[in-house]
């Protein structure tokens, strides 16, 4: 394994700890990129430059906190999967249903 992945999983893994407060920079970067826009976990590991798999741990502690929420789910223009949409907005997505 890399020395980024390393990092990564070393991150992700302490922003599950329990009672961890604070929001770390990672986390942070995450609120930043979803604020008010509809993105995926490819699209978010793009635009950070980090491993998707290493966003799994952070997205979900945040979705958890209600800071981001699962807004839909559409198909991934790269693997054809169906994959979820997160953000900060509180507007009414199933009206919405924006296809990518």
């Amino acid at each position: 394994m890399s020395k980024m992945a390393d990092i990564n999983k070393a991150e992700s893994f302490a922003e599950l700890k329990e009672g961890y407060d604070a929001l770390t920079p990672r986390a942070q970067r995450i609120l930043k990129a979803c604020d008010f826009a509809y993105k995926t976990r490819r699209e978010l590991s793009e635009e950070l430059g980090v491993e998707i798999s290493s966003l799994c741990a952070p997205l979900f502690n945040l979705v958890k906190r209600g800071y981001l929420r699962e807004a839909f789910s559409s198909q991934c223009i790269v693997t054809g999967k169906m994959v979820v949409n997160y953000t900060t907005s509180n507007k009414m997505d199933s009206i919405l249903m924006v296809s990518r």
